[in-house]
């Protein structure tokens, strides 16, 4: 009985034979392509589809890269905020400071416990920029003596300083 059906298919017509054949090899084509050919095709979309994300990824990065200050704007930053702390904060009495601040010329300086004798060389604007650096500082110091001679452009100014430490 089990070579009953292999002799009908011997004796068939040539047509039914090429017919069965070629569904057999088709049939066995279609397995090996779902076996491997397919799971590569499916890797290589998966692979191009991460790869895809990634250059979302990086194009994402670079945008935000793009977005933030240069390091020379950030520093710019930094220093005038320094800039501003140094002038809002509070700050004692310091002679490189008043003669930087102020542009004026010391003449003499005669230091004593809490303060000293100072005399300097300047000018109306550097006066009044001396006045604007007495007035930042805490404590105010206390000037006993304060005289200002001379013609403009250069005035002579001597005070006597007291602060408090």
């Amino acid at each position: 009985m089990k070579w009953h059906g292999l002799m009908l298919w011997l004796q068939s017509p040539r047509w039914v034979k090429m017919s069965s054949f070629s569904g057999l090899w088709l049939g066995i084509y279609m397995l090996l392509w779902r076996g491997w050919s397919y799971p590569a095709s499916e890797q290589s979309k998966q692979l191009e589809q991460a790869s895809r994300q990634h250059q979302q990824q990086l194009q994402l990065q670079a945008r935000l890269q793009l977005a933030q200050p240069s390091l020379l704007a950030i520093k710019q930053q930094s220093d005038e905020l320094s800039r501003w702390l140094v002038s809002v904060s509070p700050r004692a009495f310091s002679l490189p400071a008043l003669l930087q601040s102020s542009g004026a010329r010391l003449t003499h300086w005669r230091p004593q416990q809490a303060g000293g004798e100072l005399a300097l060389e300047l000018s109306w604007s550097q006066f009044i920029a001396l006045l604007r650096y007495l007035a930042t500082l805490e404590p105010a110091p206390r000037i006993s003596v304060l005289t200002l001679q001379g013609s403009p452009p250069r005035l002579q100014l001597m005070m006597v300083l007291r602060h408090d430490r």
